[in-house]
């Protein structure tokens, strides 16, 4: 019976081992109690620059930005609620801090976990990198947008007819050109200049 029992437990921690592995995310297993990181999955190890070998055993707060080791604990002593977030609740990113001190914006999600009479804090940890310079691009093509309106004396407007017809979506310059305070609700017939 101890043999079949051992034998169960080997191939659950396999399972366990493989799905760790093949998360499309970083994951870290942290001591609820200590902060120190239990395990990390390869996906941690290359979004961090350590090895798993050295995450293992190392304080996870040493992963976020010096000057931010108080606000990261208060978070995840407080908790998620199991929900994945980028910011802090008055609005700061979540950053990680890599092996060369490189900062990267993070998304994390904790829950605590009861794992063989241990409580762990599970973390799933998403780069943000791309997301912010695709909304950093986005920002700056929207200025550019702006400022040829203005220097063309031009405006523009949308109406999705396959929507509500009455819903239109027109720029500031619209506004401006027509002397109309911005927050004027116009309807695709003001739009048309019936």
């Amino acid at each position: 019976r101890v043999d079949e029992l051992s034998r169960s437990r080997h191939r659950s921690e396999a399972k366990y081992e493989a799905l760790l592995q093949l998360a499309p995310n970083a994951i870290f297993m942290i001591d609820a109690d200590t902060g120190t990181i239990e395990t990390a999955n390869e996906r941690a190890a290359s979004l961090t620059g350590y090895t798993e070998t050295e995450l293992h055993g190392m304080s996870v707060l040493e992963l976020h930005p010096d000057d931010d080791h108080d606000r990261y604990a208060r978070l995840l002593n407080d908790g998620f609620d199991e929900r994945i977030q980028s910011r802090f609740d008055y609005g700061d990113s979540l950053q990680f801090k890599q092996s060369d001190g490189t900062k990267i914006p993070i998304e994390l999600g904790v829950s605590r976990v009861d794992l063989d009479d241990q409580t762990v804090l599970l973390a799933i940890v998403r780069d943000r990198s791309e997301h912010r310079e695709r909304e950093e691009e986005l920002i700056r093509r929207r200025e550019l947008f702006q400022q040829i309106q203005e220097a063309a004396d031009l405006g523009g407007w949308v109406v999705d007819l396959n929507a509500d017809p009455e819903d239109i979506r027109v720029t500031d310059e619209i506004y401006r050109i027509g002397g109309l305070p911005l927050d004027t609700e116009l309807t695709v017939e003001d739009a048309l200049g019936n």
